[in-house]
């Protein structure tokens, strides 16, 4: 695979981790920028701000992740294909 040469080396990835890796969805790929950002709610944006040391059992799995989907409807976002690949050296 070629890459920034002045950055990284190239480097040979196997075809089914290439394909696996571009057939991945990213969740908020395309959104209504910028106008929905100003639509966020302070909660949307910063969740936990709200929590005290004393809460930190309370995890976004608790709360059901209400924010982050009621925020995603905000958004506007819709799912597409990341298309690229992160490979790192073992």
């Amino acid at each position: 695979m070629d890459v920034s040469k002045y950055k990284y080396p190239p480097v040979w990835v196997p075809a089914q981790a290439l394909y696996e890796a571009m057939a991945e969805n990213d969740d908020c790929g395309k959104w209504d920028y910028p106008s929905a950002q100003l639509k966020l709610t302070k909660e949307m944006k910063h969740p936990f701000a709200s929590q005290t040391n004393d809460d930190s059992e309370n995890t976004a799995a608790d709360a059901g992740m209400n924010w982050y989907q009621e925020a995603m409807g905000v958004l506007g976002c819709a799912s597409i294909p990341r298309g690229y690949v992160v490979v790192k050296r073992n």
